[in-house]
Formats: structure tokens, sequence, C-alpha cells
């Protein structure tokens, strides 16, 4: 299982999500200018998983929203990789608020794991009560009829109501697990997300067949400082 969904040649990396003078964390501008916030007492949804690497748990937007998180993988709940901390923040860009934030640590942090970490993850997030799980990372498995593992999690959490977006791969014409799921099993919530390129004029060269395609969103040159999480902004914080 590895990192997919983004350009593997030039990876996102922690240090690119804070500002170089002053250490301040990085965040990208949200379309409707609001503030990100997270879940008020009582509220238990949205929730939103990111099975990934893991998020920075320092970041003021993740801090805001996190309400649950777990290491499948024995290095920590921290992101130190920063594909899951990317991902986190792009979803939180968009999202609605309020919003509650599930980290799932599935992928270690060189960005690759197990197929049974990534399904236990799904798992989780399904358990957790997750709205939708994302999961930007998968397996080639080129027998898998969305019977494998990963997809089978997948398929369960969409049999529970759950959407699941997952990153359809980095080899062009091919499918990753679980995306698979999304064809095998086309009437599931199951989402192959792949990317478009940044004009919007075609397919990204790494991306692979999905069944929906969106605009590639790596604008690290329109991240901005944010200020740190504000004490009473609603998140619910850790179990």
């Amino acid at each position: 299982v590895r990192i997919m969904g983004l350009d593997a040649s030039n990876p996102i990396t922690l240090d690119q999500l804070r500002d170089p003078a002053t250490g301040a964390h990085l965040a990208p501008v949200r379309p409707d200018g609001g503030p990100v916030t997270g879940l008020p007492e009582g509220q238990t949804t949205p929730l939103f998983a990111v099975v990934d690497t893991g998020v920075d748990l320092t970041h003021p937007w993740i801090a805001a929203t996190l309400v649950d998180s777990v290491d499948l993988t024995g290095q920590g709940e921290t992101d130190r990789n920063g594909h899951g901390t990317w991902v986190t923040l792009e979803f939180l860009r968009f999202a609605p608020m309020p919003v509650g934030l599930l980290n799932v640590k599935a992928l270690g942090d060189n960005g690759t794991g197990r197929d049974e970490a990534l399904a236990r993850g799904i798992r989780w997030a399904a358990r957790n009560g997750a709205t939708v799980i994302n999961v930007s990372a998968g397996v080639y498995q080129p027998s898998c009829q969305g019977d494998c593992l990963v997809c089978t999690a997948a398929l369960a959490a969409s049999d529970a109501g759950i959407g699941v977006s997952a990153a359809a791969g980095n080899e062009a014409g091919i499918t990753a697990c679980p995306a698979k799921a999304a064809f095998t099993h086309p009437q599931s919530r199951v989402i192959a997300a792949g990317s478009a390129n940044t004009g919007g004029t075609g397919l990204a060269t790494y991306s692979g067949q999905a069944s929906y395609y969106y605009p590639d969103h790596i604008l690290l040159d329109y991240l901005l400082p944010v200020p740190p999480a504000a004490e009473d902004s609603g998140a619910q914080g850790p179990k």
C-alpha cells in the first residue's frame, strides 16, 4: 500500500506547510473566507475520516476539528510525512462548517503500509461514526474483483451508508484498490477519485482511471499563515 492521488515525483512535505521565515502554520484560503470550526458539543455529524499518514496535530485547522485519532502503524498518530496533513487541509478548505475530523494513521512515515492496516483503518472510521472516509492510498491488485481486503472494507462502509472517496492511483488507465470497488460495484458509495491537470484541460499525467476527476489543488504558492486555534472553537477534542 502506498500514497496515491498526488504527483509522486513532487511530494508534499511538512516543511512546505510552514512559513520558512516564522515557522507559522500555513493553510489554503477557504473560498467563503470563513473560519474552520469544529463540531459543537453534542453534534456528531458531519464527521470526515482521513485514512492516511496521520495529521499534524498542532496545525490550528486540525486542532479545531479533531474528534478522535488512532494509530495503526506503531509510529504514533502524528504525521511525519506531510501527505495526510495536506489531504486534511484540502478537505477543510472546501467543507461546509462546522465539521469533525477523524485521524486514522494507516500508512507509515515513509508513505507505505500494509493492506491489512488500510482495511482496519477504513473499518475503524466506519465504526466511529464517519460520514465520509477519504483514502488517498491504495494497492494494485490486478486480480481483484472488489473482493480483496481493502475493497471489502470500503464496500462494507458503503453498505453502512458512508461515502468512501478513494484515490484511483498513479498509473494511467489502471485503478488501485479500494478505488476499484467503484467499478466492480457501480451502485456503491465508493468513488474512484482521479485528478485533472491544474489548467482543467485534461487529466493529470499521474492520474489513474477514475469515476470522477477533480482539479489538482496543489497550490503551494497560495498558502497563507493561520492563527492558532481558538480555545472556544467548538471542537469536541479527541476522545
